[in-house]
């Protein structure tokens, strides 16, 4: 009994129970040796960790905070999600007044565990909704989740319904998502305790509990190591300092690549070098497996006066990401708060002032991409090329997290208004969060074996010691075309 629900004995949930397979009750059983607990409902008892911690999704505080309209719309914003308070700019009193929007699209996404379960749209378009009252009205279908492609607007509205449940600090809920006449993804409401009378609620919200745990299961019993990826992004800039297109020198494709941004309007431009080295299970071979790709790169990038540089946003408009992959390793809402706490928080205080001008437009909290062999990218990340020594904390830091994840427990970014001083660049306020985060993971087995690469990451976060986005990251990493050394 790895997973347990544990609820109230609302009657709410007699849908739910019988297409169950896991264990569930309004009470823990004694010494329960579980490893998850799924709770359901503000009236569950409370529960204390003890000796035998576990994971505990839906916890009580995020609902709470969920029905506190302000609150919520606050925590929305700051993470780059758009309300109808926040798209309108309406204060308190004219929302209050407020009765409806012009939607081109509506739908009702169902998430639990970063994954849109269900997806009902409204068969209507162009109908004049309320704001605040959600009845479910007439008319609404069932999208075929397996249907490919899926339409672009629903795509957007299930990336935002799995956002939204996310930098709430929820597992799982119901999520009405609109797009404006004008084309902008809103999130109208949100429900922590989902109608299980609605559709096919209770169904699937039940498959996706059960889903969960033999994931978690099968995770548990793979005994096999598992690997880690990245495609870090950089710029080439010329001597008047002006960006230069990656795509003059490369290809899309590639061990060497170009990736894109898109300018307003719509217009795609392909400004950003990608490196893509070959995965590894180790830190150290993944290393140097990103310096031979940065040699490849010198080849093809004939123009050496051009700067290769790195960091979050080292120019205005061309946002760079450091992402990070992670095959073999099961991807739930958990593993991705805790690379927040533990990868992104500490690295947060080495960034500088043109980092941190990315997010949350890029960069935020819980950014993810689930990719086609089955494992995901982590993508809150800036580029961390421009150093050496931070290259391999990263990386080393990232393996240490994902072997430990599940012992991993201290969640300094539940708290709001430390998401706050996150977005807003206050180091002082984090700092001491950041040497407790450090404690913690100095009391891993693992630890010492990657301390080689973790211990001069630590004391340059400790110390704020910033990464130089402007410098030519090169010379860093002794980069010549006519040598070919690798990393010992």
């Amino acid at each position: 009994m790895d997973v347990f629900l544990l609820h109230s004995g609302e009657k709410e949930l007699d849908p739910l129970l019988p297409h169950l397979t896991i264990a569930h009750g309004d009470r823990l059983p004694q010494a329960y040796r579980g490893e998850v607990v799924i709770g359901w409902g503000k009236y569950r008892k409370a529960h204390a960790t003890g000796l035998h911690p576990y994971v505990q999704m839906q916890p009580l505080m995020p609902m709470i905070r969920n029905i506190q309209l302000v609150k919520r719309d606050e925590i929305l914003l700051l993470h780059g999600v758009k309300t109808l308070r926040s798209h309108g700019g309406m204060t308190q009193e004219e929302l209050e007044q407020y009765e409806g929007a012009q939607l081109s699209h509506y739908y009702r996404v169902s998430v639990f565990g970063l994954e849109p379960i269900s997806v009902y749209r409204r068969k209507n378009r162009g109908v004049y909704y309320p704001q605040r009252t959600l009845p479910e009205p007439l008319g609404f279908e069932e999208v075929d989740l397996q249907e490919s492609p899926l339409p672009f607007h629903i795509n957007r509205a299930m990336r935002e319904a799995v956002k939204t449940i996310y930098v709430l600090g929820l597992d799982y809920g119901d999520v009405w998502v609109g797009i404006t006449s004008n084309g902008h993804t809103v999130i109208i409401d949100v429900n922590a305790e989902p109608d299980l009378t609605l559709d096919r609620n209770a169904e699937v919200y039940a498959q996706a509990m059960n889903r969960y745990a033999d994931a978690w299961v099968e995770e548990k019993q793979n005994k096999q190591s598992f690997l880690l990826g990245a495609d870090p992004e950089f710029l080439l800039m010329n001597e008047q300092g002006k960006v230069v297109a990656a795509s003059n020198y490369m290809e899309r494709a590639g061990e060497v690549g170009c990736d894109a941004i898109v300018l307003r309007g719509q217009r795609l431009i392909l400004p950003l070098a990608e490196l893509r080295p070959e995965p590894s299970a180790e830190p150290r071979e993944l290393v140097r497996n990103l310096r031979r790709t940065m040699l490849v790169a010198a080849e093809i990038i004939d123009n050496q006066a051009l700067k290769w540089i790195a960091g979050g946003m080292p120019v205005k408009g061309f946002p760079l990401g450091g992402h990070i992959h992670f095959s073999g390793v099961m991807l739930q809402s958990s593993l991705l708060r805790t690379l927040d706490n533990y990868l992104a928080l500490p690295l947060f205080m080495i960034e500088n002032d043109l980092d941190l001008r990315r997010r949350p437009r890029y960069g935020s909290l819980g950014d993810f991409r689930r990719q086609p062999h089955g494992g995901f990218e982590y993508r809150t990340l800036p580029s961390w090329l421009g150093s050496p020594t931070v290259t391999k904390g990263v990386l080393a830091l990232a393996k240490l997290i994902g072997l430990n994840h599940r012992r991993l427990q201290v969640r300094p970014l539940d708290q709001v208004d430390v998401q706050r001083h996150f977005y807003q660049g206050k180091k002082d306020q984090l700092v001491g969060y950041v040497q407790k985060l450090w404690q913690e993971l100095e009391l891993l087995p693992d630890y010492e074996r990657y301390s080689t690469y973790l211990e001069p990451l630590k004391d340059r976060t400790l110390n704020r010691k910033e990464m130089k986005s402007l410098d030519d990251f090169r010379k860093h990493w002794k980069i010549n075309p006519s040598k070919t050394s690798v990393i010992q």
